[in-house]
């Protein structure tokens, strides 16, 4: 996959390391003489910051290159839900675990069987509770 942000680093000759998300850059304000890198640059929009004086601009728009949003945007997204989907499986329903099927405060039980809403006395902080468990819709089963 591209990286138009590491590309824009290397075309401008800057030194660059890799700190979590973020490139970690010497500052570009032309005021701040930054001899220890404290300028942040997010590795998907470009946005950077400058924890050191404060200074804070978009590398893009700070080098006149100007870009689609909308594919930074979708970068962005996907890595959010890679990083959603590494963290594995769906938590287990407790032990002891029955599906609500009575009409409750209005909702049907065919909403609260589509949602997969359940009760149970077998963990005391659940007592007299209708539990709805929380399903990761996107993973791939």
């Amino acid at each position: 996959m591209s990286d138009p942000v590491l590309e824009l680093i290397q075309k401008n000759g800057l030194g660059y390391q890799v700190s979590g998300r973020d490139y970690l850059i010497k500052c570009l304000n032309p005021e701040h003489p930054d001899s220890n890198p404290s300028f942040r640059v997010d590795r998907v929009s470009g946005v950077a910051h400058c924890f050191a004086c404060g200074f804070k601009t978009n590398l893009f728009k700070f080098y006149g290159v100007f870009t689609n949003p909308i594919p930074v945007k979708i970068a962005a997204l996907k890595e959010k839900l890679a990083t959603l989907k590494s963290f594995g499986r769906e938590l287990d329903l407790p032990q002891g675990y029955t599906p609500w099927t009575k009409l409750f405060r209005g909702v049907s039980p065919a909403t609260l069987k589509h949602f997969g809403a359940f009760y149970t006395n077998q963990v005391e902080k659940l007592q007299d509770r209708i539990i709805f468990p929380i399903k990761c819709l996107y993973m791939e089963r």
